[in-house]
């Protein structure tokens, strides 16, 4: 009872904000309309500053994993607080470096009844039936680009000694580019990257998989019995599914280090999604980095670039030692 009322509560708080907001919008646009009108005004245009000559420190592609300031209520991720728009219903999973929580989108009403408002209205330039584009607007599928589409959706965070350590600043840059150019599904939908006001909680929100992966999936499979998993099933699930997804990633010079059975989730259907990007890397360096490979340019302008990066890609060296902390 006493989180049903919280969740009520702030989605009351909410909605006040949003009309709030709103008001002072309209406010502003009346403020500024006298001003608009004045632009006829001839007015002396200042000269722009000389641009810096050095391209390499200017930003050229986008910075990736940008985190966002919000504010929390509670002591996020616990169940019944929330960070941001994000109310936490309890823990998924837990790993090494961090824990996986479910989270209710509290903002996924305002968004979608705003978005059925435009659709009735376009409906109706159309002389449509309103109870018939009403019908028609619900069946139409949430878009991947709009981050409010879904109600539920999943939050990592940091533990214990790993708070703060890199990890996950590091790993929302990871997915958002693996969302941003690899197949639809093969990685769950980047949704954003939080940090609480306070510095003292941060969180990767991304789209939340409803299946089971497959080291679950093996162990219901082989639950009360002797025998292992079938040859077939095995086969099927390496090569038909975790293999392909993979590939997808190596294609844009990502490779995964942390290959495993639980890191393969159901999504629905026979479809499965590749998790856990905490220590993956890009294999592609720029060509003028010094730890570039002179002989083995990458074949493609698709890979993981530095945000003020002009220059081509190329392999990375090979080491003689391998360090498998996530720092090699």
């Amino acid at each position: 009872v006493d989180l049903v009322a919280l969740l009520v509560q702030l989605l009351t708080t909410k909605t006040a904000t949003r009309q709030q907001q709103q008001q002072m919008e309209g406010a502003d646009n009346n403020t500024t309309a006298p001003i608009a009108s004045a632009a006829a005004v001839p007015t002396a245009t200042p000269s722009k500053p000389p641009q810096a000559k050095n391209s390499q420190q200017q930003q050229v592609n986008p910075i990736l994993g940008r985190f966002t300031t919000v504010e929390s209520t509670g002591n996020f991720p616990s169940t019944g607080a929330a960070l941001g728009q994000y109310f936490s219903i309890g823990r998924l999973g837990k790993g090494t470096f961090c824990s996986i929580h479910r989270c209710i989108n509290l903002d996924h009403f305002h968004v979608n009844e705003v978005a059925s408002e435009a659709d009735v209205e376009s409906d109706k330039d159309k002389e449509k039936d309103k109870a018939t584009t009403v019908a028609t607007t619900a069946k139409k599928p949430p878009t991947k680009a709009s981050k409010n589409s879904r109600r539920l959706v999943a939050a990592k965070l940091e533990i214990g000694a790993f708070q703060n350590s890199g990890v996950l600043a590091g790993e929302a840059a990871m997915l958002e580019f693996l969302d941003a150019s690899l197949p639809k599904e093969t990685v769950p939908l980047y949704m954003g990257h939080l940090h609480e006001a306070s510095g003292n909680v941060a969180a990767i929100i991304m789209e939340y998989l409803p299946g089971r992966d497959m080291h679950q999936i093996r162990d219901a499979t082989t639950r009360g019995r002797t025998r292992r998993l079938t040859v077939e099933n095995a086969v099927y699930l390496t090569a038909d599914v975790m293999l392909p997804l993979l590939e997808n990633m190596h294609k844009v010079g990502i490779v995964h280090r942390d290959v495993k059975p639980s890191n393969c989730v159901k999504r629905g259907g026979k479809q499965f999604a590749m998790v856990d990007f905490g220590l993956s890397k890009s294999i592609v360096v720029p060509s003028d980095s010094p730890m570039s490979d002179a002989n083995q340019p990458w074949k493609g302008d698709n890979w993981m670039r530095p945000p003020t990066c002009t220059a081509k890609g190329h392999y990375r060296q090979e080491r003689p030692n391998a360090d498998f902390r996530g720092t090699s």
